[in-house]
């Protein structure tokens, strides 16, 4: 899918989705509606990670190929760290 309709709009389309369905969130009136939600959430997330992960491997440099992903895979596992405290935080409040 990346190949054909290209990586950058592959990507975008997946933040689109997943914008979607943050904003599906406020309207969610049943336990139907809140899985459908998150399935979205799932599959376009899933999608984001991995059209973000060919996007930068065509636009790395041959030499720092493996500097960029360890760059995207600290930034990750910050984001893992980081994303629980403050849901969690903020769900305290």
């Amino acid at each position: 899918l990346s190949r054909k309709a290209g990586g950058r709009a592959c990507l975008l389309a997946s933040i689109g989705a997943i914008l979607c369905a943050c904003v599906m969130l406020g309207f969610v009136q049943s336990d139907v509606d809140y899985w459908c939600v998150n399935v979205l959430l799932a599959i376009s997330g899933a999608g984001q990670y991995v059209f973000s992960r060919a996007l930068l491997g065509r636009l790395t440099t041959k030499g720092r190929t493996a500097q960029h992903f360890g760059l995207m895979a600290g930034v990750s596992r910050v984001s893992g760290l980081i994303g629980p405290v403050l849901y969690g935080g903020l769900s305290i409040v």
